[in-house]
């Protein structure tokens, strides 16, 4: 029963689960913007899933950039301040998003297609794990820290955004492998 759930946990799975693909709606991604029902939500989702991704990825580079050319007053870093705004701008829109789908997408979706129950049920899972780490990174991203610690308070932040990086993007790839095809109207 372990083995399972480990499958299921999106800090360690590199894919959807051959028990949520089993299941997946028969449309195959490089056939989606092809799709008469692309230009709505499914697009809509999918652009919004691109800014996440676009931002975490900003979040990251800024970090590296700070640690490439430390200074001990990271406070008046500008490369600092843009990495601060890039990540309290992407964990805003990916905490908004996620409830947006908790509370309307999933349970709507949970209807129309019982079969996607245990893939829903996954994406709710990583929602929460992404939640603690969104959280993690907005507590790390707004502490203040004495000079003699900002270059292992920079690390530390680089390290979670990188983390938070590759749950996101796994997450993201997944969701739109279960959630798109409901969007173009597959059956």
């Amino acid at each position: 029963m372990a083995e399972l759930q480990t499958n299921f946990d999106v800090s360690e799975r590199s894919g959807l689960p051959s028990e949520v693909r089993k299941y997946l709606l028969d449309c195959p991604r490089p056939t989606w913007t092809a799709h008469p029902r692309y230009h709505g939500k499914a697009e809509f989702f999918i652009g919004y899933h691109t800014f996440l991704r676009a931002e975490s990825e900003k979040l990251g580079s800024e970090l590296e950039k700070i640690l490439d050319s430390f200074t001990t007053d990271v406070a008046d870093n500008p490369d600092f301040r843009k990495a601060e705004d890039a990540g309290l701008r992407l964990i805003q829109y990916a905490q908004h998003h996620h409830r947006i789908e908790d509370a309307n997408y999933f349970p709507m979706f949970a209807q129309m297609h019982p079969k996607l129950r245990g893939g829903l049920e996954l994406l709710d899972s990583d929602h929460r794990a992404l939640s603690s780490a969104l959280d993690n990174m907005g507590r790390t991203l707004r502490k203040r820290v004495p000079k003699e610690d900002a270059y292992g308070s920079v690390a530390i932040a680089n390290d979670r955004a990188r983390e938070l990086d590759r749950l996101l993007k796994r997450h993201l790839f997944d969701e739109e492998e279960i959630i798109i095809p409901i969007f173009l109207g597959v059956q």
